[in-house]
């Protein structure tokens, strides 16, 4: 399948990256081996894209299992929210895989992050506040803006 789509891709637009985004498995099982990414598979991506959620009291077990996709191409984490962990363990996480996390994508869902704190529903503020955090997080952190 992946070895098709890369192939109709490349058909029409030889400079375009190619990836899989892919729930990681080994964030739940410890063992599980990042399938997409197999020689046969992997040959044909330009980058590794996974998704991370990681849980509360769960930075060093997320780390863990963020590891296993770093692979020997760029690794983009490319959706993220601390939906199950607080803001800061969040910012830990990053901060501690992006010594070879090499970017980061969160949810962006078309609001501002004015829109957001002008909203009067609990779930608007909770993803303004993540937004404010993470573009302050990246404006005084160089090592996290791309």
């Amino acid at each position: 399948w992946v070895d098709k789509m890369c192939r109709g891709i490349r058909r029409y637009d030889s400079d375009a990256l190619i990836t899989v985004g892919v729930i990681p498995w080994a964030h739940v099982f410890a063992s599980a081996k990042p399938l997409f990414y197999r020689k046969k598979t992997f040959e044909h991506l330009d980058f590794v894209s996974v998704h991370f959620y990681p849980e509360k009291e769960g930075v060093e077990k997320a780390m863990k299992a963020l590891k296993v996709y770093e692979l020997g191409k760029p690794l983009v984490v490319e959706e993220c929210f601390p939906l199950k962990c607080s803001f800061e363990e969040m910012g830990q996480f990053m901060t501690e895989a992006d010594v070879f996390v090499d970017g980061w994508i969160s949810f962006y869902w078309g609001k501002t992050i004015s829109e957001y704190q002008k909203a009067d529903t609990i779930p608007d503020h909770i993803v303004g506040g993540w937004l404010e955090r993470l573009t302050a997080k990246w404006d005084k952190a160089g090592s996290l803006r791309r």
